[in-house]
């Protein structure tokens, strides 16, 4: 049985850490990037299992009200990763991403069963886009990866479903999707992407041959119309 409460139902809120410091998460880079974790330093154990989301010092960041509510999502927030990047990136907008977690939810983004968690759902996040930010985009389903890499070079970002072992690109991954990035560069050396689990100074960002992303790459993506 999934635990789950929303923000304003939360059994247990506790105040956040002070001082709080919010950090721009970027590197240098043209585009932002987002880490679906509180404290990007601790990805590498968070996600092989050695530190739990609960024991993040910053989970206040993400909006979260208590430790407990930041879990539930911290490994489930890649999308939500990718869509608050996108919306700075094209708004100047910052995102709290478990609130934004949460409006997903509310529209169809998530589903939640007693079981499980699905999502994220594309068609009610392109529908978000549009109403909330007027940003136009289409989902793709059995596109390419040279096709999808063809239309982030004229301009276009993708927020694309690939294996979470991308994060050690070009090692060979076990399958392909359960995690998304977002694409958005390319030229004939590659593709850009930023990924909201990137291990810190390696693959936050990365520039993959398109032959490589595709070994990760499922066939799905979420096409965001160019400026």
């Amino acid at each position: 049985m999934i635990a789950f409460h929303r923000r304003r139902d939360c059994p247990h809120p506790a105040a956040a850490p002070d001082p709080i410091t919010r950090l721009r998460r970027r590197d240098g880079e043209p585009y932002p990037h987002v880490s679906q974790y509180a404290t990007p330093a601790l990805i590498p154990r968070l996600v092989d299992g050695s530190a739990r989301a609960e024991d993040d010092p910053a989970w206040a960041t993400t909006g979260a009200c208590c430790p407990a509510g930041y879990a539930f999502w911290a490994h489930r927030m890649c999308g939500v990763a990718a869509l608050a990047g996108l919306v700075e990136h094209r708004r100047g907008e910052r995102l709290e991403l478990v609130p934004t977690a949460e409006d997903l939810l509310d529209v169809g983004g998530y589903v939640l069963t007693p079981e499980r968690v699905h999502g994220l759902v594309y068609a009610p996040l392109v529908e978000l886009l549009r109403t909330r930010w007027g940003i136009g985009a289409r989902v793709a389903v059995d596109l390419p990866a040279a096709d999808l890499a063809r239309e982030v070079a004229a301009g276009a970002l993708a927020i694309a479903s690939v294996h979470p072992a991308v994060r050690r690109a070009p090692e060979p991954p076990p399958a392909r999707g359960g995690h998304l990035v977002t694409l958005w560069a390319a030229d004939d050396d590659g593709v850009r992407l930023t990924n909201p689990s990137g291990l810190p100074g390696h693959s936050q960002h990365a520039r993959l041959p398109v032959d490589v992303l595709a070994r990760y790459y499922a066939g799905r993506a979420v096409v965001v119309e160019p400026a």
